[in-house]
């Protein structure tokens, strides 16, 4: 009797931005007002932030999958 092959789903992401488990909260800087509406970029699934003291324009530009992403992938660590 065979096996039945469970299907894979492989995500091609190159920045956290289009990452399902990432979260972007607010960060603001409690002693600069200007800093008022900084964000964080999280990941859910690691339990880390990915950038801190975020302009809310520079969250793209700031969330490069970094290297301790669990997504990566062994055989291709460029690509998620």
């Amino acid at each position: 009797m065979q096996e039945k092959q469970q299907p894979q789903a492989t995500l091609n992401i190159s920045n956290c931005m289009d990452c399902p488990f990432h979260k972007v909260l607010a960060d603001p800087d409690p002693d600069d007002w200007f800093c008022d509406d900084d964000v964080r970029v999280y990941c859910t699934k690691a339990n880390q932030n990915i950038t801190t003291a975020c302009r809310p324009y520079n969250t793209r530009n700031e969330s490069e999958v970094p290297t301790w992403c669990p997504l990566l992938t062994t055989s291709n660590p460029t690509h998620v």
